[in-house]
């Protein structure tokens, strides 16, 4: 009687330690399945952020078979991980870029709005990706409350941010010299990020392309004359207007 007592907890506690190393391998087979997953999610993810860089640098490298190329990329790395705010974000920037070399419909946009607002649920704390959300209102040419309160949304969020300082300089000065009602309400940030976005080494550059298109260099030479003496004499050389 004893000796079967002694057995049936021999067996008792081997079945335990089987089951427990059977939900050990579990874990670790679904581990290594998410990580393989999650690879080939990042792989995807740097494939399409090279190809939009390259774009970004020189248009013409561009074409749709490689813009197919790029979108097949940011979907598989969608479906390996669709919870992954940079994927999200980064699917918005094809889609945008579709759009703007004319691969796809207006449709493209509202796609790119979707995949942004998708974004900043999963990390609310981007200001680039409220940024972006506002270029699409500004690709649409929906001035009005809701592109406000993204433009908020990245003033807020990246006060240090070389890609806020050029938003706000580029749409502000768009807005200015255009006599829009709508620059009102970025009136203050667009005097306050170009004078900051010229003293950023990252955003100087094309915060001067900004000033040099829309004819805005006499424009920035007043407001930095009140507000920033470097950028005034040294990054703008305004003086040399006076002669």
């Amino acid at each position: 009687m004893q000796i079967d007592k002694l057995r049936n907890l021999f067996d008792t506690e081997l079945s335990r330690k089987r089951l427990l190393a059977l939900f050990i391998l579990l874990l670790a087979t679904v581990g290594i399945w998410n990580a393989f997953r999650f690879g080939g999610a990042a792989l995807d993810y740097y494939f399409v952020r090279n190809a939009i860089e390259l774009w970004q640098n020189d248009a013409n490298l561009q074409t749709n078979e490689k813009y197919l190329a790029a979108k097949q990329a940011i979907d598989s790395a969608e479906s390996k991980h669709f919870s992954h705010p940079l994927y999200a974000d980064l699917s918005g920037q094809l889609e945008e870029w579709g759009f703007m070399a004319g691969y796809k419909s207006v449709e493209a946009l509202q796609n790119a709005k979707y995949d942004y607002l998708r974004a900043t649920k999963l990390r609310p704390s981007w200001p680039v990706t409220w940024g972006s959300l506002a270029v699409i209102k500004w690709r649409l040419q929906e001035f009005d409350d809701e592109m406000l309160s993204y433009l908020n949304k990245a003033d807020e969020m990246g006060p240090q941010k070389p890609e806020i300082h050029v938003l706000f300089t580029e749409l502000g000065l768009a807005l200015y010299v255009s006599n829009h009602p709508f620059y009102v309400n970025v009136r203050e940030q667009t005097q306050h990020r170009l004078i900051a976005g010229l003293r950023n080494r990252e955003s100087r550059q094309r915060v001067k392309q900004a000033i040099i298109s829309y004819d805005a260099l006499e424009l920035s030479c007043i407001w930095s004359k009140r507000d920033d003496e470097l950028v005034y004499n040294d990054i703008l050389n305004c003086k040399a207007l006076q002669n």
